[in-house]
Order: structure tokens, then C-alpha cells, then sequence
């Protein structure tokens, strides 16, 4: 038996995450104007190329955070939670990343090569 269709295990996700960039943004402080539609939900990372896993975040809660859950990520994290300054990565990519700003780097495929290069998470790849 199916519980959900995928489509709804990523709008629940994304629903997720928006409610948690919401509370962040309020703690820390920083702007926010997201709406559910601002959140990309896709089957790979954009930065590893590896499948995230929808379905990871129900059971996150009895095994811990997994590398290939999705997570949103500020691609400059001054800016805050706004539209068009966030996209869904895998969580081992945003571990990676960290706080840097994608604008230290002067394109895509060089933050790929810093991100690939990083051994910060190698617990996920065993």
C-alpha cells in the first residue's frame, strides 16, 4: 500500500521546509517573504547530481538527518529567506557549504569542485 504519491511527499516536504525557513528567519532575524510556490522540489541535487529522498524526513525523527534529504539552503545567507535566494540541496551539500556565499566563487562548477573536494561529511557516503 502506497501512503503517499510522490507528489505529495514533496509538497509535504516543501511545506516542511518553508515552515522551518520561517521560524529560522524570524529567530535569526532576517527577511523573509517565501511563499510554497518559491520552493523548487527536485529529484537530484543540483550541486552533487545524487537523488534526494522525499520520504527521508518522516522517519528523521527515530535515525537522524541522512545526506541525500532534501533541505533549503540560502544561496547567500545575508540576504535572509527571500525569493530567488534559495534552493533545495541535499543535506550533505549544504553541511559542505556551510555559510559560504555561492558569490565567493566565480562560477557554478568551481562551488561544485569546492564541494565535491570537501571530506567535512564523510559519515553520509559509507
Amino acid at each position: 500500500m502506497v501512503l503517499y504519491e510522490m507528489t505529495d511527499v514533496k509538497q509535504a516536504r516543501a511545506e516542511e521546509m518553508l515552515a522551518r525557513a520561517r521560524s529560522r528567519a524570524k529567530k535569526k532575524k532576517l527577511p523573509f517573504n517565501l511563499e510554497l510556490l518559491d520552493i523548487e522540489t527536485p529529484d537530484n541535487c543540483p550541486v552533487l547530481d545524487v537523488p534526494l529522498n522525499y520520504t527521508s524526513w518522516i522517519s528523521r525523527r527515530y535515525s537522524g538527518r541522512k545526506g541525500d534529504s532534501p533541505c533549503l539552503d540560502r544561496k547567500e545567507p545575508q540576504l535572509g529567506y527571500i525569493k530567488g535566494n534559495v534552493w533545495t540541496i541535499s543535506s550533505a551539500a549544504n553541511a559542505r557549504k556551510g555559510s559560504i556565499p555561492l558569490s565567493r566563487f566565480s562560477s557554478f562548477e568551481e562551488f561544485q569542485a569546492y564541494i565535491r573536494r570537501s571530506r567535512r561529511l564523510n559519515k553520509w557516503e559509507e
